[in-house]
């Protein structure tokens, strides 16, 4: 996979996901280097791909899913269930993983520093309007809650 970025918006809890599985979302960049025994220990098919066997070893074990998996990785695990989210690297720091909080308001995260800069210049104030937009509930025109500069940054990350 490559390098992970994923956008959570606090209020609402939404990121696009690499995999899901009974109510946990994973965004990861990952390469496991024990498929086999992975798959032989969480039963799962040969071809499952990292970003399965990564969500399986949660389920199984937890936190301590780490601690099973060789490999370089940096993830994210929402836990819907739970509420909670869980962030790992690989045990040697092969795969960084840089994050940005904002208490109450927002969590991004990346396994390259670039999306985490290019996301504070998308996120900057702006001094021209937000853009309206059509509600799909209703026919009333509402602001966007984002302002997004005019240099083409993409839109907020919405599940």
């Amino acid at each position: 996979m490559s390098a992970i970025t994923a956008l959570f918006r606090l209020g609402d809890r939404s990121v696009v996901p690499d995999a899901t599985r009974e109510g946990l979302r994973l965004t990861a960049d990952a390469r496991l280097d024990n498929r086999a025994e992975l798959c032989t220990l969480l039963e799962a098919p040969a071809h499952a791909t990292d970003a399965d066997l990564i969500l399986r070893a949660y389920l199984r074990w937890g936190e301590t899913s780490v601690e099973h998996m060789l490999g370089d990785f940096a993830f994210v695990i929402w836990d819907a269930n739970r509420q909670s989210l869980f962030c790992a690297r690989d045990h040697m720091g092969v795969k960084p993983f840089y994050y940005h909080y904002r208490p109450g308001r927002l969590f991004a995260c990346a396994s390259a520093i670039k999306a985490l800069l290019a996301l504070a210049r998308c996120l900057a104030p702006s001094t021209r309007p937000a853009s309206p937009t059509t509600s799909p509930q209703s026919s009333k025109t509402r602001r966007s809650p984002f302002t997004m500069p005019s240099s083409g940054c993409p839109p907020p990350i919405v599940s």
